[in-house]
Order: C-alpha cells, then sequence, then structure tokens
C-alpha cells in the first residue's frame, strides 16, 4: 500500500507542475486591460489589428466601462484611465490629452451654413450629452460659446443622449451638432462621416489626460511588456497627429 501511495502521489506531483507550467504559459500570453468604453470603441480598436499582426499568440481580454477597478485586488495587468494622477501605488505614463469642439455631419454643415467665419448657434440643433467626465474642465455648449464668442439660444433645443456614442451617431446622422473629445471623434473625421465646422483651432482642452497605469512593483510577461511599449508608441504617434491637426489655420 505503501508503494501505491508513493506512486500516487508522485503521479499528483507530475499533473500539478504540467498544470502550473501551462498556467503560466496561458499568463504569459495574456494580456488583461480595464478601460472605459468610449475609448475602447472608438479608438483602441481601431489599432488593435496591428498589434495582432505581430503578436498573433496574445490572449487579449477588455474590460471595456466605466466603473473604477482595484487593480491590486482584481486580475488586470493595465488599466486606461482618463481621470487625475495617482501614483501612490501605480506606475503611469500619460498617453494623450483630450481637445473637445464641435462636429457634425458635412450634409448637415452645408445645410445650416456652418464655417469658420460663422459666430452664432441660433437656430442650430445641438446635441446634448449627458456629462461623460468628472473632468472639471470637459466644456459643455455653454463654455464653448462663451469661450469663442458664440451667440447661443436662451432655451436649449435638440436631443439629449446619456452615452458618448449615441451623440456622435446622433452628428453622423445628421441631428445637429455635437461637443465631443477628438480622441471620440478622431475616425469619423478621417473618413469624413463628420467634419469640423468651425475650424480645429476652437477647441477646449481636457484638464485630464489618459494615462496607463499598472501596479507598481508588478512584474509582467516579455508579451505584455510589449504591449506596454506599443501603445505607448502609437500615442505618440496619435498626440502627434492630433496637435498637427488643431494647430491647422
Amino acid at each position: 500500500m505503501r508503494l501505491i501511495s508513493d506512486k500516487l502521489t508522485s503521479s499528483f506531483s507530475v499533473i500539478e507542475d504540467v498544470i502550473a507550467r501551462l498556467k503560466g504559459q496561458r499568463q504569459a500570453n495574456r494580456v488583461a486591460i480595464t478601460l472605459p468604453r468610449s475609448f475602447a470603441e472608438n479608438w483602441l480598436v481601431g489599432h488593435l489589428s496591428d498589434f495582432y499582426s505581430l503578436n498573433s499568440e496574445i490572449d487579449l481580454r477588455l474590460d471595456a466601462s466605466n466603473r473604477m477597478v482595484d487593480l491590486v485586488q482584481e486580475d488586470f495587468d493595465f488599466a486606461i484611465r482618463f481621470g487625475p494622477s495617482s501614483t501612490e501605488i501605480y506606475d503611469e505614463k500619460t498617453l494623450f490629452g483630450d481637445y473637445v469642439m464641435p462636429v457634425c455631419s458635412p450634409d448637415f454643415a452645408e445645410r445650416f451654413e456652418l464655417s469658420e467665419y460663422k459666430t452664432s448657434l441660433v437656430g442650430v440643433p445641438l446635441v446634448y450629452l449627458g456629462k461623460r467626465t468628472p473632468d472639471p474642465d470637459w466644456a459643455d455648449w455653454e463654455m464653448w460659446a462663451s469661450t469663442f464668442g458664440f451667440e447661443m439660444d436662451s432655451i436649449q433645443s435638440g436631443p439629449q443622449f446619456t452615452k458618448l456614442g449615441s451623440g456622435l451617431q446622433a452628428a453622423i446622422a445628421g441631428y445637429g451638432l455635437v461637443l465631443c473629445g477628438v480622441t471620440e471623434a478622431h475616425n469619423g473625421i478621417k473618413s469624413g462621416l463628420v467634419v469640423i465646422p468651425f475650424g480645429p483651432a476652437r477647441n477646449c482642452s481636457s484638464g485630464y489626460a489618459y494615462r496607463l497605469v499598472s501596479v507598481r512593483g508588478r512584474s509582467h510577461s516579455k508579451l505584455q511588456k510589449q504591449f506596454r511599449d506599443w501603445i505607448i508608441k502609437i500615442s505618440e504617434d496619435f498626440r502627434l497627429t492630433i496637435d498637427t491637426l488643431i494647430t491647422k489655420d
């Protein structure tokens, strides 16, 4: 019986070792990220195919939600956050800030004769979005109009949405002007689905920035480090693209 028991113990040890090695391999290939839904849908997804083409073995897991995840307690490698810095227990890398500006469909801009020379929003349907961020510098219509000397109707009217994506779809569909961050609108601007009727220089900077966050001192696999370096690089490229856009005459 002792011999059988020893053999079983040895067999179980081998199985546990195999399982541990397999788990380690899966962990090495896994990159788990929590990030804002709008950032995932309107920015990151458009870039991921490039990373997949270089790292086909990646097991990428995205938690696209606006909840504040505790990276110490939950099983995520990185977080992308739009908010104030908090470096007590985290390593942080600023990716880029945001700029708030009005966008609309090309047909809408033509219908209401919107151009860089117009200084009134009177009679122009405006899309109102529910407050999407605690950023105190995130501009609403009153703040934007006041900053650039635009006249507005005393009575606000127009569709109201609680999600930024809905507001962008309303702009694309021609329902009105929508104020949104260039991060979310950039793909639509690039494709021609929306335009910046008053010019990109008429923007309000955000107070917060998008940051890549991880727990200080926590080790990362080779693939996780590659993802970190990749997203920092494409963020630098995007920041240069936006800087060029908002300084256009």
